[in-house]
């Protein structure tokens, strides 16, 4: 079947990002990276898994870090080694 554009993907992961670790203001998302891992299908439930904590630091600009992963509903990775910087 049709593959699940990896952008969708990453986009899912991003509104996911903004909404659960931005308080929901898009502008606070400074830079978003990933591997994409394997590719999705139209109808897959994807699941964004996001780690924060002091524990994960900020960057060299001061930015709070978040790292994530895109799963499927069968636990395969789509996006793994997810980081994202917020200001």
């Amino acid at each position: 079947g049709p593959i699940l554009s990896g952008l969708n993907t990453l986009g899912a992961a991003c509104r996911a990002l903004v909404h659960a670790v931005a308080g929901g203001r898009p502008e606070r998302l400074r830079s978003l990276a990933g591997r994409f891992a394997s590719p999705g299908y139209n109808g897959d439930r994807l699941t964004t898994e996001i780690w924060t904590g002091d524990d994960l630091g900020r960057d060299e600009h001061g930015d709070r870090v978040a790292l994530f992963r895109v799963v499927n509903q069968e636990g395969a990775a789509l996006i793994e080694q997810g980081r994202a910087t917020l200001a």
